[in-house]
């Protein structure tokens, strides 16, 4: 028997520390006691489960194709919810799978989908990862829509803005120091933020506020980490960002 591994973790468990490295190491011990070839291991990090479009799992995907292609017997998992987190995508493809004599293991949640009693737990245990992927998806939207009921702030602060100790953006004057040409230079976000939004109220295009914030040492911020500027990152983030300081700073003058 050729077994393969399908290793997933969306961006929000790297972040928590879900490691992939342990769903390798079970699946090596499963095929050492059942006596399988380790054919392949399919890796995909930094991709969501909760999704009907597998196009968007592009390593799913392969491992699917593989399947009904004959390249192996039994695709495993660590556990359901690495597999699919929408109970149609998880049947659909299972009957894919099965239609091609395609065994199917879930080693956590004891599932072989080549018996009636591992059909019946896999359609069990698919809809509980929905139902869990729902809830959770719910329950952080009550926390968002809490936070707006008090005025806080909600989502990535854009660039120059920072988070005071109330919470609340306010202009993001720290110091930081950027190697531009040899040199070091001192540059502070909001005045970055103003130098584009003035550039962009006089008319330039995104491109050239791109570039000039870029000869001037500043780097863009948020999710994506310290980066050049391009057109795509300016467009649009000075208006949003000028707004939500300057609000904050009208407010507190009154």
């Amino acid at each position: 028997m050729r077994a393969a591994l399908y290793a997933r973790v969306s961006t929000e468990e790297q972040t928590e520390g879900y490691s992939i490295d342990a769903q390798k190491r079970a699946f090596q011990r499963l095929c050492e006691e059942r006596g399988w070839i380790p054919h392949y291991e399919y890796i995909e990090a930094g991709k969501s489960a909760h999704t009907d479009d597998i196009r968007k799992r592009p390593v799913f995907k392969q491992a699917i194709d593989d399947a009904l292609s004959g390249q192996y017997d039994v695709l495993v998992v660590h556990k359901i919810d690495r597999f699919a987190r929408k109970l149609r995508i998880t049947l659909e493809y299972f009957e894919k799978l099965g239609k091609n004599g395609i065994g199917f293991v879930s080693i956590e949640n004891n599932i072989d989908y080549s018996t009636p009693e591992g059909k019946l737990m896999l359609m069990m245990q698919g809809g509980l990862a929905e139902f869990y992927s729902e809830n959770l998806s719910r329950e952080t939207k009550k926390g968002w829509n809490e936070r707006r009921k008090q005025g806080f702030y909600c989502g990535a602060l854009p660039f120059g803005a920072m988070k005071g100790d109330d919470k609340i953006p306010l202009p993001d004057m720290q110091p930081r120091q950027i190697g531009t040409n040899g040199h070091t230079t001192t540059v502070r976000n909001y005045e970055g933020l103003l130098a584009g939004f003035q550039m962009s109220a006089a008319g330039a295009s995104d491109r050239d506020v791109a570039i000039a914030l870029n000869e001037k040492g500043y780097r863009s911020t948020g999710t994506h980490g310290a980066r050049p500027f391009s057109k795509d990152s300016v467009r649009g983030y000075s208006k949003i960002a000028f707004t939500s300081v300057t609000s904050r700073m009208a407010t507190e003058d009154g």
